[in-house]
C-alpha cells in the first residue's frame, strides 16, 4: 500500500506541475515579474457598476514591508508588526509580524492580482487561465486573460496585463455576485526594495489602540444569517445532512470553536456547495461567520 500512497503523491505532483506549466505565457511572466521585484508601487480605484470609484494606494517592499491605504483607512507592516487604522473610529490594531498576516493581507479582493510579490507559489491557486484577446484601457494596452481562482477566491477572474510591464494593470474580483474592477492610473515596478523608513508606523494624531476594528460577532447575528439562507432545509423537521441550525448546540456540531477553516459550515459555504440552490454567501457574510468562530463561538 506505501508504494500505491507514493505513486498517487507523485501523480498528483506531476499533474499540478504540468497545470502550472500550461498557464499562458503572459501570466507567467506577470508572476515571475512580482516574485523578482524588489518593490511595487501603484495609485489604483476600484468600482462596481453604478458606483462612484474608491481610490488606493499601495507600495510593496521585499522583504517584508506594505503599505495599503484605502478610503476606509490603511494598513501598514514594518516587518516587526502589522498594523491596521480606521478612519471611521479613529483606532488602530497591531499584531507581531508574521509572513501568514502579510500573506492575508496581501490577497485581500482590492490587491489579490499582485500577491505573488509576497505569496509564493501563487501559480498553485490558478486551475487554468486562457488569453482573450488585447485591449486598451486608459490609453495602455493590455492582454485580457481569464484565470480560474481555486482556494477562499475561487472563481473566474479577468486580469489586464500591461504590455510594457508585464505584470497587471487591473484586475476584476468579486464580492458575493457584484464584480469589481481594479485598475492602475499609476503602477510602477522596482528593482530595488524602497527605504525601510517610508514604512515607519506613526500613530494619526488622536488614535487609540484597540484589540479588534470590528465589533464582536454574536451568535443572534450569526443565526438571523442562517435562517435567512439555511431554511427550512436545515429546520428541526427537514434536517438535511443531519445538520440543524435551530439552535447553538446544534450549530456548534459543524463548528469548531477557534478554528473557522476546520470548521464544516465554513468548509461548504467558501466551496459554494452551500445554500444550496442559492447564489452563494457574499465574502463579507462568511468573513461575520469566520470571526464569531475565531472569537470562541460564543453563545451570546
Amino acid at each position: 500500500m506505501r508504494w500505491l500512497t507514493l505513486f498517487v503523491i507523485a501523480v498528483f505532483a506531476a499533474a499540478l506541475v504540468l497545470a502550472q506549466s500550461a498557464l499562458p505565457r503572459v501570466v507567467q511572466d506577470h508572476l515571475s515579474a512580482l516574485e523578482s521585484a524588489g518593490a511595487l508601487k501603484a495609485v489604483f480605484t476600484v468600482q462596481s457598476p453604478g458606483e462612484a470609484p474608491a481610490t488606493y494606494r499601495l507600495e510593496y517592499s521585499k522583504p517584508n514591508f506594505l503599505k495599503l491605504q484605502g478610503p476606509d483607512g490603511f494598513t501598514l507592516s514594518d516587518g516587526e508588526s502589522v498594523y491596521a487604522y480606521s478612519k471611521k473610529t479613529n483606532a488602530y490594531t497591531q499584531e507581531p509580524f508574521a509572513q501568514a498576516a502579510l500573506a492575508r493581507v496581501a490577497q485581500n479582493g482590492e490587491v489579490w492580482a499582485w500577491a505573488a510579490f509576497f505569496v509564493k507559489d501563487t501559480a498553485k491557486s490558478i486551475r487554468s487561465a486562457k488569453t482573450l484577446g488585447q485591449r486598451t484601457i486608459k490609453g495602455s494596452q493590455v492582454t485580457e486573460v481569464e484565470v480560474v481562482l481555486g482556494g477562499d477566491r475561487q472563481g473566474a477572474e479577468k486580469l489586464y496585463v500591461d504590455a510594457k510591464l508585464g505584470i497587471a494593470r487591473g484586475f476584476t474580483f468579486h464580492d458575493g455576485e457584484k464584480e469589481l474592477l481594479a485598475m492602475a492610473s499609476e503602477i510602477e515596478v522596482l528593482e530595488q526594495p524602497l527605504p525601510e523608513s517610508d514604512f515607519e508606523w506613526k500613530a494619526p494624531e488622536g488614535s487609540k489602540k484597540v484589540e479588534s476594528l470590528k465589533p464582536a460577532v454574536t451568535f443572534q447575528q450569526v443565526k438571523a444569517i442562517l435562517n435567512q439562507n439555511c431554511m427550512p432545509c436545515h429546520n428541526a423537521e427537514m434536517e438535511s445532512a443531519n445538520v440543524n441550525f435551530t439552535t447553538y448546540q446544534r450549530v456548534m456540531m459543524v463548528v469548531v470553536a477557534g478554528n473557522p477553516e476546520n470548521s464544516r459550515i465554513i468548509i461548504e459555504l467558501q466551496s459554494g456547495r452551500m445554500p444550496k440552490g442559492r447564489a452563494p454567501l457574499p465574502r463579507e457574510t462568511i468573513e461575520t461567520i469566520k470571526r464569531w468562530i475565531a472569537d470562541g463561538a460564543k453563545p451570546n
